[in-house]
């Protein structure tokens, strides 16, 4: 989890497996220089692999690779990854897993921007969260080459501006792609399979 990073500018990447239950965080997360990190070049780290439980807190700009079969697993309520007031973040090529038995409405997002600039979400799965990537009140980022499945909504944007959404697959969601109050959207090469009621909700944009 990525909460209130300060000024943050880091990447997860190669695939690391995110498990978390449902709802809005309680336990102060750890920080995650509390893990077994290898260090791999200048202020560049690897997670090895294993399964590691609790919530985890990046509050200062780092290069962050997961090793394959490294798994962070929240072990109760939280999103997968939560990036909230921080630029140039950049989270590539996650698995993110919620908890199928719950509700959609109890679960939290997959990933969750808030309040953020020059984020590039890039080629994650996301699968059984509320939604797979919330934008809030986030301008200038870009969400591309994700997979999206079994969710409330896929993409959902919320009062965001001058953002791209560029060749994403959503599937089995109630919508694919919820774009509400924002401006200025870029929305090409996009998939909708089997989505309920929407491919494309656009509401005041």
């Amino acid at each position: 989890m990525l909460k209130r990073p300060a000024r943050a500018v880091s990447r997860l990447s190669a695939a690391c497996a995110l498990l978390y239950f449902s709802g809005v965080a309680q336990a102060a997360p750890q920080n995650i220089t509390e893990l077994p990190l290898s260090a791999e070049s200048d202020n560049r780290w690897s997670i090895p692999a294993g399964e590691y439980q609790g919530q985890f807190l990046i509050d200062q700009p780092i290069h962050l690779r997961c090793e394959d079969g490294a798994i962070l697993s929240a072990q109760g309520p939280g999103f997968g990854i939560w990036i909230d007031r921080a630029s140039d973040v950049s989270v590539i090529g996650n698995n993110i897993q919620g908890d199928e038995n719950l509700r959609s409405q109890n679960r939290g997002n997959g990933i969750h921007v808030f309040s953020t600039k020059g984020a590039r979400i890039v080629d994650n799965h996301v699968r059984h969260t509320r939604d797979g990537i919330y934008i809030g009140n986030a301008n200038g980022n870009q969400i591309e080459g994700n997979t999206l499945e079994d969710l409330r909504y896929g993409v959902h944007y919320m009062f965001s501006h001058d953002n791209t959404v560029i060749g994403n697959i959503t599937r089995n969601t109630r919508t694919g792609y919820a774009l509400m109050q924002s401006r200025q959207l870029t929305v090409t090469g996009n998939r909708s399979e089997h989505d309920q009621n929407y491919g494309i909700l656009m509401n005041y944009i």
